[in-house]
């Protein structure tokens, strides 16, 4: 697993297994990690709207 925020405002968040999209629907933490990483992602980009 794999995030990075680059210096241009981008960011990265990559998952290299094959599994991890069915691993969300049976683990909480897992689920909850991308959302925190989603709700990053959404509100930086919100506020450079502003």
């Amino acid at each position: 697993m794999v995030y990075y925020d680059h210096p241009g405002g981008g960011g990265v968040f990559w998952v290299g297994s094959v599994t991890f999209g069915g691993s969300l629907v049976v683990d909480d933490k897992l689920s909850q990690m991308v959302k925190n990483v989603m709700n990053r992602y959404t509100l930086e980009s919100k506020s450079d709207l502003l």
